[in-house]
């Protein structure tokens, strides 16, 4: 993990061309934002439930895990891994997305293939839903999500 930002990083737009707050926020997710081995954008449990609704969460796991004891993270959206792709792809390059899987493998392989079409602000929540259970966060296990199945917020 880099302690600072990358300075240099492409995603940092120049001051005036957004708001200070957006650009702050593109700073602050960059900084936070480590690599596995194999180069899937990861982010910490913590980070991102700092973020509140300024970046999507989507949950990629099936319905029988969505809904069973570990539950969803409130306010995330479902979009089942199968036709994850066609649905994010939908979002803009630089719409924040965080991806959900039990341990983070699933929603790893997705962030990878969404990062490779460009989307700029995407990334797996570090160890899944496990490590956000173990980070003592809360979670929900409404069965009404299952009717939103694709639907983004």
């Amino acid at each position: 993990m880099s302690p600072l930002p990358r300075l240099h990083d492409a995603r940092i737009p120049k001051e005036g061309s957004v708001s200070p707050a957006e650009r702050m926020f593109r700073v602050n997710w960059i900084s936070a934002e480590f690599r596995s081995p194999s180069g899937i954008p990861l982010l910490s449990a913590d980070y991102v439930s700092r973020l509140g609704r300024a970046a999507r969460v989507v949950d990629v796991r099936p319905a029988e895990e969505l809904v069973g004891s570990l539950g969803f993270i409130p306010g995330s959206d479902w979009v089942p891994e199968e036709g994850a792709l066609a649905v994010l792809e939908q979002l803009g390059d630089d719409d924040p997305v965080v991806l959900v899987s039990r341990g983070g493998e699933r929603a790893g392989k997705l962030a990878a293939a969404l990062e490779a079409r460009g989307k700029r602000f995407v990334a797996e929540l570090f160890g899944g839903i496990l490590a956000w259970r173990q980070a003592g966060l809360s979670t929900v296990r409404d069965h009404e999500i299952l009717a939103k199945k694709n639907e983004l917020r």
